[in-house]
């Protein structure tokens, strides 16, 4: 899940092509970036509020330096 979720961006999982996935904080900037340009009908702006709240639900905004070990889970 730190791959996916990463606290720094080049900690992400890299792909076949060796390019870097999205991740949650990234999608989450391109979102602001999309609801700002102010080009978007509703039903733009209600699929963009629903992805935004998805990913603040199930991908916690994680802290540079904290990492997890199994020790954690118990």
């Amino acid at each position: 899940m730190g791959r996916i979720n990463p606290a720094r961006e080049d900690n992400a999982i890299v792909d076949y092509r060796e390019v870097p996935r999205t991740t949650p904080s990234a999608a989450l900037a391109e979102i602001g970036r999309f609801k700002k340009s102010g080009n978007l009908d509703s039903q733009q702006k209600k699929l963009l509020d629903d992805l935004q709240n998805y990913i603040k639900n199930n991908f916690p905004k994680r802290k540079a330096g904290k990492q997890l070990s199994i020790g954690d889970q118990f």
